[in-house]
């Protein structure tokens, strides 16, 4: 991805922006939007443009928790710089909008080889009048993997069934499948490490969360949709440095995904599990490196679902 410089770029509200938490896999989409819509317009093409956005983009206005994911392929498509600005034209006669907040473009997907791992991070892709006459765009539609939208129309219903999904899977699982009931935390606390912009807990009736996630205030200004601010407190610091402040009277702490992402995992558990009170369970996400992560931690394994594990 590549950093917004220009008069034009900053038009689409800095979503071209590197996330905090560094450089993604080539052909994973950096969007902190948990819903991602792609598509690969002739940037040669102004009524393209504005087709895709008057009837795909303009449904995505004020919504702020779905992205409109233009590809950029260096080789094929103008450089990024004047593919950005025919976009900005053609947003502009299309919406009318000064910002273009849902657009995110992706400039590292050069071919077949990232396609496929572009549509793993993607829930649809606009098929566009460019993709008929066969080429390059054409074998992107086939190769990407994911829902193939033909109609402006499809898009609501195809975000309304993910959201619905989305709700139904937080509200429960996993929670359910590790013998956790909703009311069995109740005033006690939670700490909840790296959550990325929406909370994990909202199964937990009544139960004091305690937040860490270092993109705290990335996720407060560009991500209308971020739940964090339901918590008790949210704290903006690093997995791995302990926070006195939170104590060590913690029910039940979640790292989920924090482990993937840190320098020293084995630490960011460590620290982790010193939130705990005695008796208290620690879930952590199952990988290959587990194994050798708990050897840090006085912790055992009690019982699992297929991609959690609870210590204690």
């Amino acid at each position: 991805m590549m950093e917004a410089t220009s008069d034009l770029a900053r038009m689409v509200d800095a979503v071209l922006e590197r996330p905090a938490s560094g450089a993604a896999a080539p052909g994973m989409i950096e969007s902190a939007a948990p819903y991602r819509v792609l598509a690969w317009p002739d940037y040669r093409s102004e009524r393209e443009l504005r087709e895709l956005f008057d009837g795909y983009a303009q449904q995505l206005l004020g919504q702020g928790d779905v992205s409109l994911c233009l590809l950029q392929v260096p080789g094929v498509d103008p450089r990024l710089e004047d593919a950005i600005e025919a976009t900005a034209r053609a947003w502009k006669q299309a919406v009318g909008s000064p910002t273009a907040g849902c657009l995110h473009f992706v400039d590292d997907a050069p071919g077949v080889a990232s396609w496929t791992a572009l549509g793993r991070s993607a829930h649809a892709v606009v098929a566009l009048e460019s993709a008929r006459s066969g080429g390059a765009r054409r074998s992107f539609l086939q190769m990407v993997g994911t829902r193939v939208l033909r109609h402006p129309a499809q898009l609501q219903p195809l975000l309304n069934t993910v959201r619905s999904a989305d709700r139904e899977a937080r509200s429960s699982a996993p929670w359910s499948e590790l013998g956790y009931t909703p009311w069995l935390f109740e005033g006690a606390t939670i700490v909840d490490v790296a959550p990325g912009p929406q909370l994990r807990t909202h199964y937990f009736e009544s139960a004091v969360v305690e937040v860490i996630e270092p993109r705290a205030e990335l996720f407060s200004e560009h991500c209308r949709w971020s739940d964090l601010g339901r918590a008790h407190r949210v704290w903006s610091r690093s997995p791995s440095e302990r926070i006195a402040e939170i104590g060590d009277q913690a029910c039940l702490v979640i790292v989920g995904d924090a482990l993937e992402s840190v320098d020293d995992p084995s630490r960011t558990l460590a620290t982790a599990a010193s939130y705990l009170a005695p008796g208290g369970e620690l879930v952590v996400k199952k990988s290959r490196w587990l194994d050798s992560q708990i050897a840090s931690v006085d912790l055992t394994p009690v019982r699992s679902s297929a991609s959690l594990t609870v210590l204690a």
